[in-house]
């Protein structure tokens, strides 16, 4: 058991912190609770890419096996090549 008065300047120095129950804002938008913050052209706006055309997932697992099995490639060549 800990004392109450060995507790107190802890607490005193929670209270003086301010610690914030309310939810922060973004800069330029209102709160709302149902509204998510996007930029003002949209969603996907900011993407160097466009999600929604046709064929965009079957480029996109492609590129990223391609990319995870270039070093597991390179390092089976290593391996078997003649030194």
């Amino acid at each position: 058991m800990v004392p109450r008065p060995a507790l107190r300047p802890f607490t005193q120095l929670l209270a003086r912190r301010g610690f914030q129950t309310t939810r922060t804002r973004s800069a330029g938008h209102q709160t709302h609770v149902d509204q998510f913050f996007h930029y003002p052209e949209g969603p996907r706006s900011n993407l160097p890419f466009n999600p929604l055309t046709r064929f965009f997932y079957i480029r996109y697992y492609a590129f990223w096996i391609t990319a995870f099995s270039i070093p597991f490639a390179s390092s089976y060549w290593m391996a078997v090549k003649e030194q």
